[in-house]
C-alpha cells in the first residue's frame, strides 16, 4: 500500500525519539500532544531504518483487527448482562464494526493511527473495569488495569478521556439493572478523564484553538450540522439504500439535507427504542445511544469544514453504532421464524455486499495511486540535489463520485505541498518519506486538462468520472509560461485524469551521466529519445545542448 498521507507529520517526528517523545514542544506533532499515538511510527523508523510505508499502514490494519475483537468481547458482556443471545450479538456487532464503511479512512490513512490506538486502550480500560465485577477475578488487578489503560488512551489521542465518561454510563446502567449503588472507583476514572481535559487545555497549545489560545466557539447551526454528519453514520445502510428518496424529500419539503438527516435519525431511534421497550430491553438501547452521544460530543464543537471531510472522526462512534444494531439483530433472531429469518438473511447479505464493494472500491483507488507516486519518488531519489522538479496538474486530494455520505465529503490526501522548507518550495511527500528534498513547483495548465466537471463548485475541482474525481492545485499558467517552466526544469511530470484514471507521464528528465558528459532523456507518451551532450546552457526561454 502507498504512503501518501500527512507527510508533514513525518517532518514533525524527524527529531523525535523514544527518549523525548513525551516532551511538549511548541506546536507538538501538528499542534497536538499524542506521544503514544505515534510510538509505533518511531519503532518502525528505528527498527527498519526509516518510516517504511507498508509497515506504517499495517499498524492500522492490526489495530483495527484488535478493536474488532474487543467490540466482540464487550458485546459478549452486554449479552450476558441483559440476557441477550451473546454469541449472535458478538458476531453481528463485530461484523458491523469491522466493515463500518464511513470509518474506513482511519484504517487506510496511516496517520489516523492515534484514533485506533485510543480505541484499543479505551476499550481495554472499559473491559477491565467491567471484568472487575466478576467475583472470581482479582478486582484490584482489573481496576489498576482499567486506570492504566485509560491513561494510555489519553496519551494516544486527546479523545481518549471519553472512555472514563463511558465507564460512568456503564456503571449507572449496571446499578439500575442490578438494583445496587454505583461503585466509587468509577468516579476515579471520571476524575482522571476530566483532569486530562483540563491539563490538555492549559498545557498544550492545541491546533483546535485560535491564535489567542481561546477555544473555537461554533454557532448552533454548525453544531447541528456536525451532529447530522454523525447521525448519517448511525443509519448509514438505510441512508445508502434510500439516498435518492431522501434527496427527493429534501427537494419536496424545500429543507436542507441536515434537517432531513436529523429527522430520519430521530424517527429511526424512536422506532427502535419502541421495539426495545416492547422486548423489555430498553436499558441497553439507552446505554448505547447515550454512549454514542458522549463519543461524538468533542467533534460537535469543531469547525464544520474540518468535521465534514473527516471520516476518521466516525471511528470511535462506530463502536457503539455496531453494538446498537447488533443488539437489535440479536433480539430479532430470538425466537427465529422462517419469514423473519429470510428477511434477516437478505438484509445481512445486502449490508455485507454493500460494505465489501464500498471498501474494495477505495482499496482499488489507493492501489491506483501507488505506482505513479512511487515512480515519481524513485525519480527524485535518483536526482541530484540541485535539480528542479516541475509538476503539471498535480492533485492534492481525491473525492468519491458516488459517496455514501449525504453531507460531507470523502477525501484522501494524495500529498501535501509545502513552502519555506529550507527556503525552498518542496513537495513534502518525497521529502518526508525518502528524505529527498528537491525544489519543486506545481502549476495548473488548464489547456491540457480533460474532463473538467462543470457541476462542481470551486476552481480547483476536476473529474475523471467514476468512481473518484480529483482536486487540482498550483499556480495557473498559460502556454507561454508552461514552455518557459519546462525549459527551466530538470524533471517534468504531467498528471492526467481522463479514463482509465489517475496517472503520471514523465515529459522530460535531464541528468548527469558522467563527470564530462550528460544525458537528456525526452519523453512523449511511450516514446523516448536519448541525447548525449557535454554542455548545456540556457538563454531566455531556450535550452541549448552541445552534443558530445
Amino acid at each position: 500500500m502507498p504512503f501518501h498521507d500527512d507527510a508533514p507529520l513525518i517532518q514533525s517526528l524527524r527529531e523525535r525519539n523514544l527518549l523525548n517523545i513525551f516532551e511538549n514542544r511548541p506546536g507538538g506533532v501538528e499542534g497536538l500532544y499524542r506521544p503514544l499515538g505515534f510510538l509505533p511510527w518511531l519503532l518502525t523508523r528505528d527498527l527498519l531504518g526509516w518510516f517504511n510505508p507498508a509497515a506504517l499502514h499495517m499498524w492500522n490494519v492490526w489495530a483495527h483487527l484488535l478493536n474488532t475483537a474487543l467490540v466482540a468481547r464487550i458485546a459478549l458482556y452486554l449479552g450476558a448482562l441483559f440476557k441477550l443471545r451473546s454469541v449472535y450479538l458478538a458476531l453481528a456487532s463485530s461484523a458491523l464494526f469491522g466493515f463500518a464503511p464511513l470509518s474506513y479512512e482511519a484504517v487506510l490513512w496511516a496517520s489516523a493511527l492515534p484514533h485506533l490506538l485510543a480505541a484499543i486502550f479505551g476499550l481495554l480500560s472499559l473491559l477491565a473495569y467491567l471484568l472487575s465485577y466478576q467475583v472470581s477475578q482479582p478486582q484490584l488487578v482489573w481496576k489498576v488495569a482499567a486506570l492504566l489503560a485509560l491513561v494510555v488512551a489519553c496519551l494516544s489521542h486527546e479523545t481518549g478521556f471519553l472512555f472514563g465518561v463511558t465507564a460512568v454510563a456503564f456503571e449507572l446502567v449496571i446499578a439500575v439493572q442490578q438494583r445496587c449503588r454505583p461503585r466509587h472507583f468509577v468516579f476515579l476514572l471520571l476524575l482522571v478523564s476530566l483532569s486530562w481535559v483540563g491539563l490538555y487545555r492549559l498545557v498544550v497549545a492545541s491546533k483546535w484553538m485560535s491564535p489567542d489560545s481561546t477555544v473555537y466557539q461554533p454557532e448552533l447551526a454548525e453544531v447541528l450540522a456536525n451532529f447530522a454528519y454523525h447521525a448519517q453514520n448511525f443509519t448509514i445502510y438505510l441512508a445508502a439504500l434510500l439516498r435518492g428518496l431522501l434527496i427527493a424529500l429534501k427537494d419536496t419539503l424545500n429543507v436542507s439535507l441536515v434537517a432531513v438527516i436529523v429527522l430520519k435519525f430521530l424517527a429511526i431511534v424512536a422506532a427502535t427504542m419502541a421495539y426495545l421497550r416492547f422486548q423489555r430491553r430498553l436499558l441497553p438501547g439507552v446505554l448505547i445511544v447515550t454512549t454514542w452521544l458522549v463519543t461524538i460530543s468533542p467533534s460537535l464543537i469543531l469547525p464544520q469544514d474540518y468535521v465534514w471531510v473527516g471520516p476518521r472522526l466516525t471511528y470511535l462512534p462506530s463502536v457503539w453504532i455496531a453494538l446498537f444494531w447488533g443488539t437489535i439483530a440479536a433480539l430479532l433472531v430470538h425466537p427465529i421464524k422462517p419469514p423473519r429469518a429470510a428477511v434477516l438473511t437478505v438484509i445481512l447479505a445486502w449490508t455485507c455486499i454493500w460494505s465489501a464493494s464500498y471498501v474494495s472500491e477505495r482499496l482499488r483507488e489507493t492501489s491506483r495511486l501507488t505506482q505513479p507516486l512511487k515512480w515519481l519518488d524513485r525519480e527524485l531519489q535518483l536526482s541530484a540535489p540541485h535539480e528542479k522538479v516541475l509538476l503539471i496538474n498535480a492533485s492534492f486530494t481525491n473525492f468519491a463520485a458516488r459517496p455514501a455520505f449525504l453531507i460531507g465529503r470523502e477525501g484522501m490526501p494524495i500529498w501535501q505541498y509545502g513552502y519555506k522548507a529550507r527556503d525552498e518550495s518542496v513537495w513534502m511527500w518525497p521529502a518526508a518519506i525518502s528524505g529527498v528534498r528537491r525544489e519543486t513547483l506545481n502549476v495548473r495548465h488548464e489547456a491540457s486538462l480533460t474532463n473538467r466537471n462543470p457541476d462542481l463548485s470551486g476552481e480547483y475541482f476536476f473529474t475523471v468520472g467514476e468512481p473518484f474525481y480529483y482536486a487540482i492545485f498550483g499556480e495557473r499558467v498559460d502556454d507561454a509560461a508552461i514552455r518557459k517552466l519546462i525549459l527551466q526544469s530538470n524533471i517534468v511530470f504531467r498528471f492526467d485524469y481522463d479514463p482509465p484514471g489517475f496517472r503520471a507521464t514523465r515529459l522530460a528528465r535531464l541528468s548527469q551521466g558522467s563527470p564530462n558528459s550528460f544525458q537528456a532523456r525526452l519523453s512523449l507518451g511511450s516514446a523516448e529519445a536519448y541525447l548525449s551532450y557535454a554542455k548545456a546552457s540556457r538563454c531566455d526561454e531556450a535550452t541549448y545542448l552541445e552534443l558530445a
